[in-house]
């Protein structure tokens, strides 16, 4: 969790430092805008806190309702004026910070699911920090994955295997 934290922190600071032009403008992810990057962060956050939730009640939740569902959120947030953006990605990652704590209690299930990858539950937290320096790396500023800590980079690596193997 520190570590999310440092991540999660350093993030936020790039987020907060980029200017409506700057935030209009594309990321390394297709399609999208930096704007979308930070809201997919802001949705995400309070997605994977499903997941948290299955591993602790062991009743089944999906993180997003549908991918419609989760592109609709994704496009709301990036529509929103900057400080709104700004503000829910820091609410987003502060929730999940908390929510994630009741990962250290007892679990009621092993492992969750998302998007057909196989999580063990207490490597949620590891899922979202896997999140959060993969797109600082995609909003494409002077922010490098270099500059991330090297478990943060094996947890990136660790997700970017997980999605191989259930995309086969």
């Amino acid at each position: 969790l520190s570590r999310l934290e440092r991540e999660t922190d350093s993030f936020l600071a790039t987020v907060e430092s980029l200017s409506d032009e700057e935030l209009a403008a594309p990321s390394l992810c297709g399609g999208w805008t930096r704007a979308h990057v930070v809201a997919h962060l802001a949705s995400n956050g309070r997605a994977l806190v499903r997941l948290v939730d299955w591993a602790v009640t062991g009743e089944e939740q999906r993180p997003y309702a549908s991918p419609e569902a989760r592109n609709r959120e994704i496009d709301e947030y990036a529509a929103l004026p900057r400080e709104e953006l700004v503000r829910r990605a820091r609410e987003s990652a502060a929730y999940f910070a908390e929510q994630s704590r009741r990962l250290g209690g007892e679990l009621a299930v092993e492992e969750v699911h998302m998007h057909g990858k196989r999580i063990p539950a207490p490597a949620v937290v590891a899922l979202r920090n896997s999140e959060i320096v993969v797109h600082h790396h995609d909003l494409d500023t002077d922010w490098t994955l270099e500059r991330a800590e090297p478990d943060s980079l094996v947890d990136a690596l660790e997700a970017a295997v997980r999605t191989m193997r259930a995309k086969d």
